[in-house]
């Protein structure tokens, strides 16, 4: 079993988190009445989001997503 079945599973998230995103943000552009507080708010927001996905991406460059995962060894010496 490689270590790319957990990119799967991180992309459902992503996938969620971003529907999730974009449910608030038309929240709030449609139900807060229009100020420079709910800009403000909307902005933070998503540059929030901007930074999370900016981060995420960056660190996952690293990873090589080849690499095997043996979550059981055959070898007695494994269990001491």
């Amino acid at each position: 079993m490689s270590i790319g079945i957990f990119l799967i599973a991180y992309y459902i998230f992503l996938a969620v988190f971003i529907v999730f995103s974009i449910l608030a943000v038309y929240h709030l552009a449609n139900f807060i009445p229009p100020s420079s507080m709910a800009f403000f708010t909307t902005y933070i927001f998503l540059a929030g989001v901007a930074l999370v996905l900016f981060v995420s991406w960056r660190e996952l460059q690293g990873v090589d997503w080849m690499q095997a995962l043996s979550f059981f060894s055959n070898s007695y010496e494994s269990l001491y």
